[in-house]
């Protein structure tokens, strides 16, 4: 916890009175528009009043920012972050936000809805694609989800993108954007030039020194007079505001373990998932159906697809941001592969570049140049094994490794309870998998097949096929899959042996 940047729901209570006892109007989005297009003029104290809605902290909302806003006869923008780790379809607990909660305060004109995103990445490193998906995304599914039209975008981090970022945002239909206090006019203007940059003043502090706000060397009232003050009357300046009371340190989200976003390959294949998606039905039937009938162009090449026994695609919306292979990372399913279709098509769930059946048929859910979510820290590096090869930067901070590899899944059940039939399991003589002695055996039409794909997938991003780079799931997470019974550059040792499946230097699992 920052012990330096707080707010606090009593400090929150105690602006937004300074505020109504000095004589302050705030703006909605619909206003502020008016205002920037130069079509309305304002009271001199004239004030946006923002949040970033990042963290499920739906009590602090119902207990005290909706009545304070109510007492004061004041409205808000709320950028809501679209995701289930914030909102969620029903109100079921206290924790999070539900759609109901937005479309009733919008309702009562308590709050403007605006976007803050999909899964809070940072603008300044996403690609024109990445930041096209986000921005009309969000949107899309706000209007769909509250009847409201996104006006703002409020950009995570304040990761204001380059020039060319920004024409996407603007693009994607929204009316104006906010980072923080970062230019050096904090005051917005009429026809104010730069209405996808435009300033907020944060209000917060700690115990320590509060009321002077941390970054400012002033209080919240000080900071708020001498913004307004040197302003001519004529100029109506509106000033943005961005209190985020959580009684703690404010919260920056990361991706969850199942995001639905972005892309960041020009190929065909990305554009052609990325219109499926953007266009499924809301009903979540309708949209299994649909995908299940949708089909793109694969990566496979047509000399791999011709040694398959079958081969098809069937996209997955399960994807967040692009990929830049640098390995191979293999699973089992434990389902069977409709089970796991039906489990990749579900909304915000996981997903894999690949599903190899037990016929050795082959089907791409997601175009590699995309991230399948097959395998993440969560934002957290010791969500990860320390000897994990693809979750570390040159730098030293985190990568997920979903953004640096192609994730194959291979229909398995993995470990089983005692031996099955001749032929369908796997004995491990060292157990060496968490101590479990019997696996479902991989059949030589799987195994046939996995080859064909890695060393396809292999040559077209010149990925070696050695130890840290064609690897399990179990060299990432704590996991145990593809267990013991896939040995990929080891000899098994257990019944029945096997020598190593891809002819490279020695290694051990």
């Amino acid at each position: 916890m920052n012990d330096q940047v707080q707010m606090q729901l009593t400090w929150f209570a105690d602006q937004m009175s300074w505020l109504s006892a000095n004589g302050y109007r705030t703006l909605s989005a619909k206003e502020l528009v008016a205002y920037l297009n130069g079509e309305a003029a304002f009271p001199q104290k004239s004030i946006v009043i923002t949040f970033d809605i990042g963290t499920a902290k739906r009590p602090n909302y119902n207990d005290v920012v909706i009545p304070t806003l109510q007492k004061y006869g004041f409205t808000a923008i709320f950028f809501i972050l679209n995701n289930d780790t914030v909102v969620h379809d029903e109100c079921k607990g206290d924790k999070y936000f539900c759609w109901d909660d937005f479309k009733k305060w919008a309702g009562e004109g308590l709050i403007s809805i605006a976007s803050h995103g999909l899964f809070h990445p940072n603008f300044k490193t996403l690609t024109p694609l990445q930041i096209k998906y986000e921005a009309e995304q969000s949107r899309k599914q706000l209007l769909d989800k509250t009847g409201q039209v996104a006006l703002g975008f409020a950009f995570p981090y304040d990761s204001i993108p380059s020039d060319a970022g920004v024409n996407i945002v603007k693009a994607a239909g929204y009316d104006f954007a906010v980072g923080g206090p970062t230019r050096k006019d904090l005051v917005v203007q009429p026809k104010d030039p730069d209405r996808y940059h435009l300033p907020r003043v944060y209000p917060y502090s700690n115990t320590h020194i509060y009321p002077m706000l941390t970054g400012y060397n002033r209080s919240f009232a000080d900071e708020i007079t001498a913004l307004v003050k040197p302003v001519a009357s004529q100029s109506q300046p509106a000033v943005t505001n961005s209190p985020q009371p959580t009684g703690a340190a404010p919260e920056a989200p990361t991706p969850t373990a199942s995001p639905q976003a972005v892309a960041v390959s020009g190929d065909d294949n990305v554009h052609q998932v990325l219109q499926i998606c953007q266009n499924l039905p809301s009903d979540i039937t309708a949209r299994q159906l649909a995908l299940s009938k949708a089909h793109f162009d694969p990566d496979l090449s047509p000399e791999a697809q011709a040694k398959l026994p079958g081969f098809s695609t069937t996209p997955s919306c399960n994807f967040f941001g692009g990929d830049q292979p640098e390995a191979i990372v293999l699973h089992y399913t434990v389902g069977d592969l409709n089970s796991s279709l039906a489990a990749f098509r579900q909304d915000k769930g996981a997903s894999a570049h690949y599903i190899i059946d037990r016929d050795g048929k082959v089907v791409q859910l997601v175009p590699e140049g995309l991230s399948a979510l097959h395998v993440n820290c969560n934002g957290i590096r010791t969500n990860c094994l320390p000897s994990c090869p693809i979750c570390d930067g040159k730098d030293g901070a985190l990568t997920e490794p979903y953004t640096r590899s192609v994730g194959i899944e291979l229909v398995n059940r993995g470990h089983i309870l005692g031996p099955t039939a001749p032929g369908t399991y796997f004995e491990d003589y060292l157990r060496s998998f968490s101590n479990y002695s019997y696996w479902e055996e991989f059949t030589d039409a799987q195994i046939a097949s996995l080859k064909i794909v890695v060393e396809d997938i292999a040559s077209r991003w010149k990925i070696p096929i050695d130890v840290n780079h064609v690897l399990g799931h179990y060299r990432i997470n704590q996991k145990v899959d593809p267990g013991p019974a896939l040995n990929l550059f080891w000899s098994r040792a257990g019944a029945p042996p096997r020598d190593p499946i891809f002819q490279t230097a020695a290694a051990t699992p």
